[in-house]
């Protein structure tokens, strides 16, 4: 394995914690008043730990804390999950990944993927996390301690840059040296519509750490890039991202990202989300195969552009899909293509879905008279994933 070279700490303020370090971070979120009462009550509800003390790993972090709360929230607020994929991974856990996916629900698509592959006997991977999303200095401990890294996105202009490179070096260092796998989302922010794509900004961030000379595919390459589709029957925050698309067409959106990442954050992780399925595609190095010269000789643009693309279609071939989508589909094309794929009565309770989503957006001013504008984006977050696989085939 090859190695990176950096200064010693280089990493210090955005890496996850290291094991040695937990029993200090522990007894320090303990002591203060604010964490110490949330993260208690939050444990004690599953019965699974009885002494936050004793947590000495990330690994206790994440299989004997986060893992049961991650459960019990499930049990509470989906019918079902589950997963496929997971054995074209390396079994033996040597191989570390970048899983790169679709990006529905600020936490749950990576808490989700910790879990499958907790559950599965796979290594954990660390998970990507805007520094804007950690709303108290005692949470980016927390998010440490579960094995978080943080994207820093609250800084200036000339700061982004020297950020991106390092976040970029810190990632690829975690593959080079085998140290751990990783997830990131395809895109910075959730897609609001439905209409999942990859930012080619994503992937020339992620290859900034590239050896010079390097082509963009060759670096993307050297990261293990693995294509994940979550698949949420229905998304509790569809009416929240319905808003914000309505403010955004007006023109009149503002950001309060303190008040709406928090609404967010909640509403996804309790709202209630039916069957969530969490699909792990094919490894890029295998998709590349036999393609890496042609590729390369291609502009640095258009390369970018052509693994955002790979990626893309791994991810529209893997989606679940679920009646909801087949009737958001028709109801928005005015088409047949779902006839078979459900019944009367399951358009009907997903037309009462859609009227009670209408209901709650009433009671925002911005909504008044903008029923039609609402209705449509409503049915596009549904319809999307479904349009886009059908292309894709």
């Amino acid at each position: 394995m090859s190695q990176i070279q950096t200064e010693d700490g280089y990493f210090d303020d955005i890496r996850p914690f290291e094991d040695s370090e937990v029993p200090g971070v522990v007894r320090s979120l303990l002591s203060n008043p604010e964490a110490g009462a949330f993260l208690s009550q939050l444990l004690k509800k599953t019965g699974e730990v009885d002494d936050l003390g004793k947590i000495s790993s990330i690994k206790d972090v994440k299989k004997s804390a986060m893992a049961p709360i991650l459960r019990d929230l499930l049990s509470k607020s989906a019918f079902s999950y589950t997963s496929s994929g997971k054995s074209g991974l390396d079994q033996t856990g040597r191989t570390k990944y970048t899983f790169i996916s679709n990006h529905r629900d600020i936490i749950l698509d990576s808490a989700l993927l910790n879990l499958v592959l907790m559950e599965a006997g796979l290594p954990l991977p660390e998970i990507a996390i805007g520094d804007n999303l950690l709303l108290r200095p005692w949470i980016r401990d927390v998010v440490r301690l579960a094995g978080a890294f943080i994207v820093k996105r609250s800084v200036g202009v000339r700061e982004m840059i020297e950020e991106s490179r390092r976040l970029s070096l810190y990632m690829r260092r975690n593959i080079a040296e085998g140290r751990a796998s990783q997830w990131i989302a395809q895109r910075e922010g959730r897609a609001k519509d439905g209409n999942d794509r990859t930012q080619q900004s994503v992937l020339k961030m992620l290859a900034m750490s590239a050896p010079e000379g390097e082509t963009p595919v060759r670096a993307l390459r050297a990261l293990n890039l693995v294509p994940v589709a979550f698949s949420y029957e229905y998304d509790p925050c569809d009416y929240l991202k319905a808003l914000e698309l309505l403010q955004k067409a007006r023109g009149t959106y503002k950001k309060e990202e303190k008040i709406s990442d928090l609404l967010s954050m909640q509403t996804g992780l309790t709202g209630y989300k039916g069957r969530i399925h969490v699909a792990i595609g094919e490894p890029l190095c295998n998709l590349l195969e036999g393609k890496e010269t042609e590729l390369s000789a291609l502009s640095k643009n258009d390369q970018y552009r052509a693994v955002a693309e790979m990626i893309d279609e791994v991810v529209f071939a893997r989606y679940r899909f679920y009646p909801c989508n087949y009737i958001a589909y028709d109801l928005l094309h005015g088409s047949v293509s779902g006839d078979g794929l459900y019944s009367k009565r399951e358009r009907l309770k997903f037309e009462l879905y859609l009227e009670d989503r209408l209901d709650m957006l009433r009671e925002f001013k911005e909504a008044k008279g903008e029923r039609d504008f609402l209705y449509t984006k409503l049915l596009e977050m549904y319809a999307n994933p479904l349009k886009n696989h059908l292309e894709h085939k």
